[in-house]
Formats: structure tokens, sequence, C-alpha cells
């Protein structure tokens, strides 16, 4: 909990120096996928801070991925 205003302020003073460059330049796409981007890391962050349990990035690879795997090997065999 004593975290979350230390990561809050190092989100606002990313997006204080990164956000006002990016629309001088008019990168509209990349000003997107980095809003997007920093808001699931700093979600991330933020949950983990407060003390949720978060599961392994490679057990959502694995729940999309299994299927295709099964499929591969039925068409294999």
């Amino acid at each position: 909990m004593a975290l979350l205003p230390f990561i809050l302020l190092a989100v606002a003073a990313i997006v204080l120096i990164e956000v006002p460059r990016m629309r001088r330049k008019h990168l509209k796409k990349e000003l997107w996928s980095f809003s997007l981007l920093l808001a699931l890391g700093t979600y991330l962050c933020a949950a983990k801070a407060l003390g949720a349990h978060l599961r392994s990035p490679l057990a959502y690879i694995t729940y999309v991925f299994k299927p295709m795997g099964e499929l591969l090997q039925k068409m294999m065999s």
C-alpha cells in the first residue's frame, strides 16, 4: 500500500515527459499503444503493490495456445 503513491508519481512523470512529445509529432498510433501499455503496466503494478495474487503470464499463454497444440497433434496423428 505504501508503494502506490510512488507508482502513481512515476506514471505521472512518464506521462508528462512522453505525451507532449508524441502529440507535437502527431504520433497518434504510438500514443494509443503507449497509453494502453502504460495503463496495463500501472494496473499490474498497483495490483501487486496492494497484495493481489497475479497469475504467471505463462498461464495465459498456455491457455491461448493449448487448443492449437491439441489440434495440431490430432492433425499429425
